[in-house]
């Protein structure tokens, strides 16, 4: 007779706590990384078997459990586990939340920083789709993998993040006879920090407790941190900061001066912000457009998109310069940057065609040169039957010439598609003229 899965879940929760109590960090990591391989093993290989599902979920539950152990090494090592499978997953187990929160009140500092990491981990969020199509979303460890603790940039909604915040900053300001190592200050601003790096208004009320503790040396890099990530959406909140971050950094490299980096690299970088302080004339449009540039290097839809999306912003207010910035841009440009451009383009033809009578040599030598992706000769052959359909005037006259030598040879579907599509345009010209 199979046993009933509350008793499987005391079991393994009994099993857990003795391999936890040894204390010992090298048998205690090769029991994470063990536990950590069982659940891919059962959730991602999709054995038949479906009992490894069943004995991994009584897994996950037994570790819920055990933040509820007297002995604080367990506790530690189960919220670390729980941290990585959330993580991983995206699922939050039953009861972790009210359970975790119930731990951080009791547990001393080893524990109760690694209770608080882990309810950082759960309280930031990743934006929705929609919100991720008009803002730039930088992943955190692409600046702070040091600080943040495996953080991998959320997976719930901002309703956890509420629930979770007043219970941060309430350990935020545990009495230093509690936290004299400033273990716990330095998780929970570490933890407030990464929700606030995507869901800065969840955290509004720990802004004055942050700037309290900030010059406490155990806890300041983690301050410094915190202060960043809010500062990456809601530069105003922290702008009296800014000078002394840069003053800290000019004084060699330290722990300190290292997040103060860290923090001015982050803020202001959210996409609407750095387009509001261009437009408003805070930051130039060239070192804005530098970002953007580099964001576009990257293979990454997400980033790329929202860049494009931010230049043509930027065109509707500085279409004569931001025009002449791509065209300057895409003639020393390779690879992803350079088919890129070609969509900001693309893009920006819908509005700018009677600006861009100087892109056109530009994009003619991606039919001349048959090194180009097609991304590039697509993107291309678009904006000119754009152009030249509100502006006949601008034809090249060997330009018909050239996309018949170059039609002989393509074999792209969608490339030969959109090139005819653009002979026939100056075809219809040429008939009417």
């Amino acid at each position: 007779m199979s046993i009933s899965y509350d008793t499987s879940v005391k079991s393994h929760k009994m099993l857990l706590e003795k391999l936890f109590k040894r204390g010992l960090v090298s048998k205690t990591d090769s029991a994470i990384e063990g536990i950590l391989e069982f659940f891919r093993y059962a959730f991602f290989e999709q054995y038949p078997d479906q009992s490894d599902v069943e004995v991994a979920r009584s897994i996950v539950d037994a570790l819920v459990e055990c933040l509820t152990s007297s002995d604080y090494r367990v506790v530690a090592v189960s919220a670390k586990i729980l941290r990585n499978y959330i993580n991983t997953y995206g699922e939050i187990p039953k009861d972790c939340i009210p359970k975790l929160i119930e731990a951080l009140d009791k547990n001393v500092p080893t524990s109760a920083s690694q209770i608080a990491l882990t309810m950082g981990c759960i309280g930031c969020s990743k934006p929705d789709r929609e919100v991720v199509e008009r803002i730039g979303i930088i992943p955190i460890h692409d600046i702070d993998g040091w600080l943040c603790h495996n953080c991998a940039g959320g997976f719930i909604r901002s309703n956890n993040a509420d629930y979770l915040v007043s219970h941060l900053v309430k350990h935020l300001n545990r009495p230093i006879s509690r936290d004299r190592n400033r273990k716990v200050r330095w998780a929970c601003a570490i933890a407030l920090g990464e929700i606030a790096y995507t869901n800065p208004d969840s955290v509004l009320n720990a802004l004055q407790p942050l700037r309290n503790i900030i010059n406490e040396k155990g806890a300041r890099d983690a301050t410094v941190f915190a202060l960043g990530c809010i500062g990456y959406t809601r530069p105003d909140l922290i702008e009296d900061y800014i000078q002394q971050f840069e003053k800290i950094c000019s004084g060699g490299y330290t722990d300190i001066s290292i997040a103060c980096r860290s923090a001015l690299k982050k803020i202001g970088m959210e996409t609407n912000c750095l387009l509001n302080y261009t437009i408003n004339g805070k930051k130039e449009l060239d070192a804005t457009m530098n970002i953007f540039f580099e964001r576009m290097k990257q293979y990454d839809g997400r980033l790329v998109s929202e860049s494009i999306f931010a230049i043509k912003d930027l065109a509707k207010k500085f279409p004569d310069e931001v025009v002449d910035i791509l065209n300057k841009k895409i003639k020393s440009s390779t690879g992803f940057l350079e088919q890129n451009i070609c969509l900001t383009f693309d893009t920006i033809s819908k509005d700018l065609h009677y600006k861009m009578k100087e892109t056109i040599p530009i994009l003619v030598e991606h039919f001349t040169n048959r090194c180009y992706g097609y991304v590039s000769v697509d993107s291309s052959a678009r904006t000119l039957t754009r152009i030249f359909k509100n502006h006949p005037e601008f034809i090249p006259k060997d330009l018909e010439d050239i996309l018949i030598t170059f039609l002989k040879y393509e074999k792209r579907t969608s490339v030969e598609h959109h090139t005819k599509l653009l002979l026939d345009e100056i075809r219809k010209h040429h008939i009417k003229t």
